[in-house]
């Protein structure tokens, strides 16, 4: 993967659509390539489906996933799961489920991460990755 490259963590992309953040939106524009896990994906999808108006919430992340390039879980993403899953667990700082595959799916790609919730610090070391 190029290094100017991104995966981003659901959070990182709220905060673009929402434009709450020059800071966030910035970063991403600079990136070199935008890499969705699918994990996020069905995260940000529920949040349109879960918000007051739909219809209007769908338009921003439709357009936003014609810059994004989804990737997927595989083989190795499972193993990379189990080994971020035992190390938080060993840590005694587990994180939520969804969190943790998009970890998984973004080291099994060799991508830095890229987010805003700060339990992706109990993977220092585990995971590249840039708090926004």
């Amino acid at each position: 993967m190029n290094p100017g490259s991104l995966a981003l963590d659901t959070t990182a992309v709220v905060l673009h659509l929402r434009q709450r953040s020059v800071v966030v939106s910035q970063k991403l524009g600079a990136a070199h390539e935008l890499y969705l896990p699918v994990t996020a994906l069905g995260e940000l999808w529920y949040g349109v489906e879960h918000s007051d108006n739909p219809a209007r919430s769908r338009e921003p992340l439709e357009e936003f996933l014609q810059e994004a390039i989804i990737i997927y879980p595989d083989d190795e993403t499972a193993k990379t799961y189990a080994r971020l899953k035992e190390h938080l667990s060993k840590a005694g700082t587990p994180i939520p489920e969804n969190d943790l595959w998009i970890a998984a799916t973004a080291r099994s790609h060799q991508l830095k991460l890229y987010h805003n919730d700060a339990h992706f610090m109990c993977l220092d070391g585990q995971i590249e990755h840039e708090h926004a």
